[in-house]
């Protein structure tokens, strides 16, 4: 028993002497998009006579969760005295174990990490387990280009008061195993810039977890105002990580115009020859329109109209010209409201055209 705990004293003081006697130097680069060979990019000096057999392993962590998301750890190699560069190939190959469905979308050794926020941690083990040096430094690994706006377009002026949003998806693709959105409205009170709204307003409107790129704005949301103006944002986030922002956009929604009043419709009564086909016709607007279709050249022509017993109440003369002729006569005093009345017109050849009519 006693000399189990003096091998266990010996092997810390060992650690402690060794962890003084080695440094690493990470040369990770520190943001932008990352393969996952450049993760063994270190240097490391050793003050160690001799040589010593040792591992580089490697824990990969959320830094919101601190949930370790991968590891890896290297072949053993060989450190002696004085500085050594290594690089991929020196510590291949190297076992990696998964543990987060971000990675299933490329899960090859020299393919790219996902997106997100990390926090890559290593130790340096000799003999022993003898941990000779610890180290960690943050990685961000952030898309080329985050999620680009489309419509509505930068300072558009809407006609409609529910638009429909579209955006590009960030690239490269293959940096993202879940990738989903979410879109931000608010309103831009006056003196505010639209990043400021965009930071500090409460959203008129708000989505998330969205798959497509394309949403129209509900119908069943409070209508846009006009005269206001609203900025939109596209979050992209990876595994439910925010992981890149587009640019934010403004828009307006415009007045909608005055309705254009429907042009009155009039109607005309057709002159025909007694005996074809026709119907009484109501005369609804105060006046008394008439067509007549004369296959003469121009010449005066005297209309008249008669009561239902044949007496000439109203005589007026008229000029006729040859193809459609439209007539309006105003229904005075002399027209009484249900009564039946007919209009009467001679052609050229005294030929008479008629029309029968009640008014309103």
């Amino acid at each position: 028993m006693k000399n189990r705990i003096r091998l266990t004293i010996c092997m810390l003081c060992f650690s402690v002497f060794c962890q003084g006697q080695v440094t690493m130097t990470l040369q990770v680069p520190p943001a932008g998009v990352l393969m996952k060979n450049q993760l063994w990019n270190m240097l490391l000096v050793s003050a160690i006579e001799g040589e010593q057999l040792v591992t580089v392993t490697l824990n990969l962590q959320d830094v919101q969760t601190n949930q370790v998301l991968l590891t890896g750890i290297s072949r053993t190699i060989t450190l002696r005295k004085g500085a050594a560069q290594l690089q991929v190939a020196d510590v291949s190959p190297i076992q990696y174990s998964y543990f987060s469905p971000a990675f299933n979308n490329d899960r090859d050794p020299n393919g790219m990490l996902p997106a997100g926020n990390y926090l890559a941690c290593y130790s340096l083990t000799g003999s022993h387990h003898a941990v000779l040096a610890e180290n960690c430094i943050s990685v961000n690994v952030e898309p080329l280009s985050p999620p680009l706006l489309s419509t509505p377009a930068h300072e558009a002026v809407l006609q409609t008061a529910w638009p429909q949003f579209s955006w590009l998806p960030p690239t490269p693709p293959n940096l993202f195993g879940d990738l989903s959105y979410d879109l931000t409205l608010v309103e831009v009170l006056p003196g505010q810039s639209s990043s400021e709204a965009v930071q500090v307003n409460v959203p008129v409107f708000g989505a998330g977890r969205l798959r497509e790129l394309l949403l129209n704005y509900p119908a069943s949301s409070k209508q846009l105002d006009t005269g206001k103006v609203y900025a939109w944002r596209i979050t992209g986030r990876n595994n439910g990580n925010a992981i890149a922002f587009s640019d934010i956009w403004t828009f307006t929604v415009q007045q909608p115009n005055a309705p254009t009043p429907s042009p009155k419709i009039i109607s005309y009564m057709a002159l025909k020859r007694p005996g074809e086909p026709a119907g009484d016709y109501l005369v609804e607007t105060g006046t008394i329109n008439i067509r007549f279709y004369s296959f003469d050249s121009e010449y005066m022509a005297e209309v008249r109209f008669k009561d239902a017993s044949g007496k000439v109440i109203r005589s007026q003369p008229q000029k006729i010209l040859y193809g459609d002729n439209f007539l309006g006569f105003k229904a005075g005093s002399d027209f009484s409201k249900g009564q039946l009345y007919t209009v009467e017109m001679k052609d050229k050849a005294g030929k008479i055209y008629q029309a029968s009519f009640s008014v309103k």
